[in-house]
C-alpha cells in the first residue's frame, strides 16, 4: 500500500523525533513494494524521494535556520534504520544525502543562502574522494574532473566534491568542493549486483568555477570549525564528521538484516514443511535466535555509542555516571586511559599516535617541547605552526577520568626528548602530585610553562560544561604555580613565545637584557613596553656609550636599546654594537630586534641574511644567550628561522611577548640557582 498520505505533514512545524521516527516506519512496507522497480531503474524512485520530503526526513541535521530540526544523531540513525528495513538502497542514499545538510552547516552561511536561498528543500549529493584538480583562481578555484560513486545523484541540485587544491604552485589542504547542478554532468556508469537502486554515477565537472566561500577545508570540517559555526551554534555542529559519515554509510546493512529477518518470519510462517510451520523448526529458531541477538547487540552498541559521543561529566549528572563507571572499568582492569572527551596522544619521535587528526607530513613535528593540554583544540593550534619548535609528545587530555595532567607531567619530567613542557590547564586534579611533578622538572632544569585559564566566573562555568572540572580560585592557583618554579602566561601568544624561548642553546642566566635596532622608533617602543612589564633594559655605562659613539656615530637615547643605524652603515655598525652588548657587565641577554617576513615587497633577501650571519657569529662567539625579536608575533622569514634554529638561537615574536617571554625564562632561571 502506498504511505504518502499517511505521512505528509506541515514541515514547517517542528515534529517530535518520535513522530520522525513513526513517519519513516509508516514507508517501510511501501519502500519494500517499490524496490524490485527502483533496482530495475537503477535509481530510488522519484515518489520515494517526495515522500521523505514531505516526512520531513531531510530535515533532521538542517539548520533551523533554513526551516531544519537541528536533531539528535540517535533519530538520524533511528529512521535510517527503518528506511533501510524496506529497502537498503532507500536507507543508503538517505544515509549519504540526508547528512548532507549537517555538512551545509559548517560551510560559509553565503554557500547555504545559494542552495536554499529560494528552495530549502534542495538536496545535494557528494563524492569526496580527492580525485578532482583544483587550481586557485581570483576569489576562488577552477574546479575540472571526474568524481565516482555519487549516491542519489539524480535526485540532487548540487554536489559536494573532493579535491586537493594547487595554491601558489603548492598542495594546499584537502578541500570539499561545493557545485551546482548547472556546472557539472552526471554521467550513467552505475551498473552493479549489490545496491542498485542507489543511482551512483560519475560527476563530470569541466573548468567550473567555485568562490572561496564554497570551499571547505577538510581540516576544518575533521575539527568542526567551519565559518558556518558563526550562525549555527547548536551543538549538533560541533560533532566529529567521522562519527557521523561512517555510520551513515553502514547502519542501512543493519536495517537491511532486520528487514531480511522480518521478511524470513513472515515466509517461515506460512510454509509448511512435513506438517510443521517452518518457523516452528528448532534449527530455524536457532538461526533466527542467534540474528535477532547479533542486531540486537549491534543496535545496542550503535546507539550507546552515540549516547557517549554527547558527553561525560561535562553532561551533567548522567554523563557523570557514565564516566564513572568507565573510569572504575579501567581501574579494575589496570587500563590507562587518556580522556574521556579528548583528542588522544601524538609521539612524534617514535612515529606513535593514537591522536584524532590526520597527519599528512611528520617532517619537522619532532622536537623539544611536551604538551600536555585539557582542550584538543589547544593542540590543534600548536601543531599548525612548527617553524620554531617541534613536539617530543603532545597529549590531549580531556575529562582525566583515570590519566591526570600530573601523570603526564610525571613522564614528561624524565623524558629525554623533552626539554620543555607547555600546560593548558582548566583544572588541578592531584594537586599534591601536581606540584611534585612541577618540582622534579624544576629540578631537572626543564621549565614548565602554564596557561592556566578560569579568571573570571563566566570562564569558570565554561570550564565546567567543557571537561567537567572545577577551575578553583584564580589567585591560589597562581600562587602554587610561582612556589613551584612554573612559568605562569595569560594567552596563547604569551604561551607560545615562551616556549620558543626556551629554544635556545643557551638559557638567561640573568633578567638584564641588552638590545640592539636599527630605529630609534623601535627602541622607544622597546622602553615603553619593558617598563610596563617590569623588564630589566639597564643602560650602557658613560664609558661603554662613549666608545660606541665613537666608533658608530650618534647614540639616541642612554644606548639600551642601542640604535646602530649610526652613520648609516648598519652592517659595519651591527658586529660592534652585539660585541659591545657582550661585553658589557651590565647586560646578562642579547636581544637583536629586526623583522623580516615571507614574500616581502622591500629589500633584497640577502641583506637580511648577511645581517642574521654576522649575528649568529656573534652568538657562536659569546657565552650570553642571544635572541632575534621580531616586533609582531607570528611574522617571520621561514628560511631564516630555520637558519638561526639550526644555530640554536630562538626567535621570539611581538614587543611585548618576546621581551615577556625571555624575561619569564631569565626569572624561571634566577629561582632555580636559587
Amino acid at each position: 500500500m502506498h504511505a504518502t498520505q499517511d505521512v505528509k505533514s506541515d514541515v514547517k512545524t517542528m515534529p517530535a523525533p518520535a513522530d520522525l521516527i513513526a513517519r519513516a516506519r509508516a514507508l517501510t512496507s511501501t519502500l519494500a513494494a517499490r524496490a524490485s522497480k527502483a533496482e530495475q531503474d537503477r535509481r530510488v524512485p522519484a515518489e520515494t524521494i517526495a515522500d521523505m520530503q514531505a516526512a520531513g526526513l531531510f530535515r533532521v541535521f538542517q539548520p533551523a535556520r533554513w526551516g531544519g530540526y537541528e536533531m539528535d544523531p540517535a533519530t538520524y540513525f533511528e529512521i535510517q534504520l527503518a528506511l533501510a528495513e524496506g529497502c537498503m538502497s532507500t536507507g543508503w542514499v538517505y544515509g549519504v544525502v540526508g547528512l548532507h545538510p549537517w555538512l551545509m552547516g559548517l560551510f560559509d552561511d553565503r554557500a547555504a543562502q545559494e542552495v536554499w536561498g529560494r528552495d530549502d528543500t534542495t538536496l545535494i549529493c557528494s563524492s569526496l574522494m580527492p580525485t578532482g584538480t583544483a587550481v586557485s583562481a581570483s576569489g576562488g578555484f577552477q574546479l575540472s574532473g571526474r568524481w565516482k560513486f555519487s549516491s542519489g545523484s539524480e535526485h540532487c541540485g548540487w554536489a559536494y566534491l573532493g579535491g586537493t587544491p594547487a595554491e601558489d604552485g603548492k598542495p594546499g589542504d584537502r578541500s570539499i568542493f561545493l557545485v551546482p547542478r548547472s556546472e557539472y554532468e552526471i554521467e550513467d556508469t552505475w551498473r552493479v549486483s549489490g545496491l542498485k537502486a542507489t543511482g551512483s554515477h560519475d560527476i563530470v565537472v569541466k573548468d567550473a568555477f567555485v568562490p572561496d566561500y564554497r570551499r571547505l577545508r577538510w581540516i576544518d570540517n575533521f575539527n568542526c570549525v567551519g565559518p558556518g559555526q558563526a550562525v549555527n551554534t547548536s551543538v549538533l555542529y560541533r560533532w566529529i564528521f567521522g562519527q557521523i559519515f561512517f555510520r551513515g554509510v553502514s547502519t542501512p546493512a543493519l536495517g537491511a538484516l532486520q528487514g531480511m529477518l522480518d521478511a524470513f518470519l513472515r515466509y517461515g510462517s506460512v510454509r509448511v514443511a512435513r506438517g510443521a510451520r517452518a518457523v516452528d523448526d528448532p534449527s530455524v529458531q536457532l538461526v533466527v535466535a542467534e540474528v535477532t541477538a547479533a542486531i540486537d547487540e549491534m543496535k545496542t552498541i550503535l546507539f550507546r555509542n552515540l549516547d557517549n559521543l554527547r558527553g561525560f561529566a561535562e553532561r551533567g549528572e548522567e554523563g557523570r555516571e557514565l564516566q564513572t563507571r568507565i573510569e572504575e572499568i579501567c581501574r579494575d582492569a589496570g587500563i590507562a586511559l587518556c580522556g574521556p572527551n579528548c583528542m588522544g596522544v601524538l609521539n612524534p619521535h617514535d612515529r606513535s599516535t593514537t591522536y584524532l587528526q590526520e597527519l599528512r607530513d611528520p617532517t619537522g613535528l619532532a622536537g623539544n617541547v611536551g604538551i600536555v593540554s585539557q582542550s584538543g583544540a589547544f593542540c590543534i593550534t600548536l601543531l599548525t605552526d612548527i617553524r620554531r619548535f617541534g613536539f617530543s609528545h603532545l597529549v590531549s587530555s580531556g575529562n582525566e577520568a583515570v590519566l591526570a595532567a600530573a601523570d603526564y607531567l610525571e613522564y614528561l619530567a624524565d623524558d629525554p626528548h623533552t626539554q620543555v613542557i607547555g600546560c593548558f590547564i582548566e583544572t588541578v586534579r592531584s594537586p599534591d602530585r601536581f606540584v611534585a611533578a612541577l618540582d622534579r622538572a624544576a629540578a631537572l632544569g626543564k621549565p614548565v610553562v602554564v596557561l592556566k585559564v578560569g579568571q573570571t566566573d563566566r570562564t569558570r562555568r565554561a570550564i565546567t560544561t567543557h571537561t567537567g572540572g572545577l577551575a578553583g580560585e584564580p589567585g591560589l592557583v597562581s600562587e602554587m604555580l610561582r612556589a613551584h618554579r612554573a612559568i605562569e602566561v595569560s594567552d596563547l601568544v604569551e604561551f607560545t613565545e615562551a616556549l620558543a624561548a626556551a629554544q635556545g642553546a643557551r638559557r638567561p642566566v640573568g633578567r638584564r637584557i641588552g638590545v640592539v635596532t636599527s630605529s630609534g622608533g623601535l627602541a622607544e617602543l622597546l622602553l615603553d613596553a619593558g617598563a610596563s612589564l617590569g623588564v630589566q633594559l639597564p643602560p650602557l655605562s658613560p664609558a661603554i656609550k662613549a666608545e660606541i659613539e665613537d666608533r658608530i656615530g650618534f647614540v639616541t637615547g642612554d644606548g639600551n636599546p642601542l640604535d646602530a643605524w649610526g652613520s648609516g652603515t648598519f652592517l659595519t655598525n651591527l658586529p660592534i654594537a652585539l660585541g659591545v652588548l657582550d661585553r658589557s657587565p651590565d647586560h646578562d641577554v642579547v636581544v637583536f630586534c629586526r623583522d623580516n617576513c615571507d614574500g616581502q615587497p622591500f629589500e633584497m633577501p640577502e641583506l637580511p641574511m648577511s645581517y642574521l650571519e654576522l649575528f649568529v657569529r656573534a652568538a657562536q662567539n659569546s657565552n650570553k644567550p642571544h635572541y632575534l625579536l621580531h616586533s609582531r608575533p607570528g611574522v617571520m622569514n621561514r628560511e631564516q628561522v630555520a637558519y638561526l634554529r639550526a644555530a640554536g638561537i630562538p626567535v621570539v615574536g611581538g614587543i611585548r611577548e618576546g621581551l615577556g617571554a625571555i624575561d619569564r625564562l631569565a626569572r624561571h632561571a634566577a629561582v632555580e640557582g636559587d
